[in-house]
């Protein structure tokens, strides 16, 4: 059914369309980023996180009230979650006698920060949903075909202007000086 009068779409609605680009593009950077120090199946795992950042933000940010069976999923999710993340420290190699025992400190140390890493990704991913129902069902009366086509936009170019040319100066394995 047509809205008799339709809402003109300003050029604030798109900045503000703009901003879950941005949410994407860090949570993109950081879970990236700890990909490179964990295993993928751990990786993969922590990324079920959102689930409870999510629910957290839906109680607390957005004021939706979740029922009691609601938060019992979202403990035994978040129960989970660390134990998936402690795992990722109980699977190094512990040398008998002796052994290289700062090798296992620094294996277990880089397996923290990409646990971390995907966790902070999964957190901002997460306060880009909550931002898209935000905007979705309140302020902003605009078209769920124009969100995702401004974050598309906007996504592009970002990783084209911003992105891909701060890849290409950024000193690394290959790189000639």
């Amino acid at each position: 059914m047509l809205r008799a009068e339709q809402e003109k779409v300003t050029s604030k609605t798109y900045m503000m369309l703009a901003v879950p680009s941005f949410f994407d593009l860090l949570a993109t950077v950081l879970m990236v980023f700890g990909l490179l120090h964990v295993n993928a199946s751990i990786w993969m795992l922590l990324r079920g996180g959102g689930i409870v950042f999510v629910a957290l933000m839906k109680q607390y940010v957005l004021g939706d009230r979740l029922k009691p069976s609601m938060w019992l999923g979202v403990g035994i999710i978040a129960l989970a979650i660390a134990m998936v993340g402690y795992s990722s420290q109980l699977g190094h190699p512990k040398e008998d006698g002796g052994g290289n025992k700062a090798a296992d400190r620094a294996a277990a140390s880089d397996a923290l920060v990409g646990v971390l890493m995907t966790l902070a990704g999964t957190f901002v991913q997460s306060v880009q949903y909550t931002y898209e129902e935000k905007v979705m069902s309140g302020d902003i009366s605009a078209p769920p075909w124009l969100l995702i086509g401004m974050e598309g936009f906007c996504g592009t170019v970002l990783c084209t202007f911003l992105l891909y040319p701060l890849a290409y100066i950024a000193p690394g394995p290959g790189r000639r000086s």
